[in-house]
């Protein structure tokens, strides 16, 4: 298990530092929460979030 801060989430996907804390702090994200403010998120299902989330453009 690879746990991603914030800040490596944000380097993967291209968000911005405030989309970033919103899509940690938002319903169903697979967030971990380490103390009282270290959020970290586990590579593998930070993946598996994004592609439960990609819509499909035609």
């Amino acid at each position: 298990m690879k746990l991603l801060t914030p800040k490596q989430t944000q380097t993967i996907t291209g968000l911005s530092t405030t989309a970033t804390y919103n899509m940690f702090w938002s319903k169903g994200f697979p967030k971990i929460v380490l103390g009282k403010r270290a959020l970290r998120v586990d590579e593998q299902d930070l993946y598996k979030y994004l592609q439960s989330k990609k819509e499909i453009m035609h």
